[in-house]
């Protein structure tokens, strides 16, 4: 009967983690020996990822609520997965490869489910630029942090941000050389992760792209001669579970000012 009422909570719970990530939300199944991460909360054997945003005392899921709505709020209200896309994926029109023989390494199927990026994110990228090999060229993604990620940022958020991206503490003041070095650290850390892992299209949910794509990814320090991994563990080989936008397991790696070159 225990074991029972443990497989139907164990089965219950893959239910909503599914509806979850089929909607591009992050969850997991979680056991009841396994401690939560500081961003998550667990409803039902789930751990929901929480961003720094939202005061978790301050969200209150019903008991009784149906995987789909659950879905709708952990994306839509919670996690903000659409706003998410746009801050940390470089849109299609900004990723360009560095490679004259090679177009964008694009992959299409058919949508079995609901796109779950935005539009402008209809091309998907192989890791390590596909066929034609080409890595991603740094300068549109530099535009795109500039103009895009960081423009309407206010002092403070920039200051936070540079704080968080560089692992120093909040600068009292963010003058002209620690705003490009942000600009930079944030450009370097998006291309690399294009180049190990890819970066999915709305055809896709990150479940998805895992799978298809997790074979694929080149060796440790294969971005370039500034792509180096001293005493620090390497984030993307085939373990890595891919998850849109998510460059800041690899932020403490940069070197302070990470450079634009190869």
């Amino acid at each position: 009967m225990i074991l029972g009422s443990i497989l139907d909570l164990a089965v219950k719970a893959l239910g909503k983690v599914s509806a979850i990530v089929n909607k591009g939300g992050k969850a997991r199944v979680i056991d009841d020996d396994e401690e939560l991460k500081e961003d998550e909360i667990y409803f039902q054997g789930v751990a929901i990822e929480i961003p720094d945003t939202i005061e978790k005392d301050s969200i209150s899921i019903d008991e009784n609520i149906s995987d789909e709505v659950l879905a709708m709020m952990v994306t839509e209200s919670i996690q903000e997965v659409d706003n998410y896309t746009q801050e940390w994926e470089v849109p299609d029109d900004s990723i360009r490869l560095d490679s004259g023989k090679s177009k964008p390494a694009s992959i299409r199927k058919e949508a079995s489910t609901k796109p779950v990026f935005p539009d402008g994110w209809s091309v998907a990228y192989y890791p390590a630029g596909g066929e034609g090999g080409g890595k991603p060229n740094l300068s549109y993604i530099r535009e795109w942090v500039e103009n895009t990620k960081l423009a309407n940022m206010s002092n403070e958020d920039l200051g936070h941000e540079y704080s968080r991206v560089l692992g120093t503490k909040v600068p009292s003041k963010l003058d002209t050389e620690k705003r490009e070095s942000l600009v930079d650290s944030i450009t370097y850390m998006v291309a690399r992760k294009i180049w190990y892992v890819g970066r999915r299209s709305a055809d896709y949910t990150d479940a998805e792209w895992n799978e298809e794509t997790k074979h694929m990814r080149p060796e440790k320090g294969s971005f370039g001669k500034n792509d180096i991994w001293k005493n620090v563990q390497f984030p993307y080989g085939q373990e890595y579970v891919y998850t849109s936008g998510d460059v800041h397991k690899a932020m403490s790696e940069l070197k302070s000012g990470g450079k634009l070159s190869y």
